[in-house]
């Protein structure tokens, strides 16, 4: 979702509306958050408690992980690593098969330089 060019993405308002329709069901409701509206049939208690209980699950698992810093990348053969240049930010590192090239994205290709 693109923010309108006035709006700054850090000073958006969030407003969140929820409104049953008659029309459908009692069950039947619109959640609003922003500039997205979902609808459909509230989910049921049940629905509601094991979902609850299945992400708790899943964050208990991977909780540890969270804390923890950071990105590990595996480096397979064949495949490029790339990275920004500390001192320009404009020039791209790729690793490739422990052979290190600078250079810059040119129509959706690295181009090396140098």
């Amino acid at each position: 979702m693109k923010p309108r060019s006035s709006e700054s993405p850090t000073k958006r308002e969030v407003r969140v509306s929820v409104k049953s329709r008659a029309l459908k069901s009692a069950s039947y409701v619109k959640v609003t958050f922003g500039d997205v509206t979902i609808a459909g049939n509230r989910p049921s208690a049940e629905s509601i408690k094991a979902n609850i209980e299945r992400s708790t699950d899943a964050l208990s698992r991977i909780g540890k992980k969270l804390v923890k810093p950071g990105v590990t990348l595996s480096k397979k053969k064949g495949i490029p690593r790339f990275s920004a240049d500390e001192h320009d930010p404009t020039i791209f590192v790729r690793v490739l098969d422990g052979h290190v090239d600078r250079g810059r994205m040119v129509n959706g290709e690295f181009e090396p330089i140098g």
